[in-house]
């Protein structure tokens, strides 16, 4: 969606997670207007270039945390029963047509 928007406004698109060397997902398979959207090497990206992105992340809360600007949570999604009952068995009201 971010890239989709970006080309829509004339945006710089800047890279900042390229695929590893021997992952089998490489800059090369993916299409023009594609996005790289796997584990990787972080890019561009100031003080964390050349981490790996899973790690990279704790060391940016670490950051953020540090400059009280901000901190690690986890945020659930809570859905309401119904909703999920209607997707698993379908509309629990039944609809007459006479």
């Amino acid at each position: 969606r971010d890239m989709q928007f970006a080309k829509t406004f004339g945006l710089p698109i800047k890279t900042v997670i390229e695929a590893k060397e021997d992952s089998r997902e490489r800059k090369e398979d993916l299409e023009e207007d594609e996005a790289y959207t796997g584990q990787g090497i972080l890019v561009n990206s100031g003080e964390f270039t050349g981490l790996d992105s899973i790690s990279a992340r704790g060391k940016i809360v670490e950051s953020l945390s540090s400059k009280a600007k901000g901190r690690a949570k986890v945020q659930y999604k809570l859905r309401d029963w119904v909703f999920s009952r209607q997707r698993y068995w379908g509309e629990p009201i039944p609809i007459y047509f006479p």
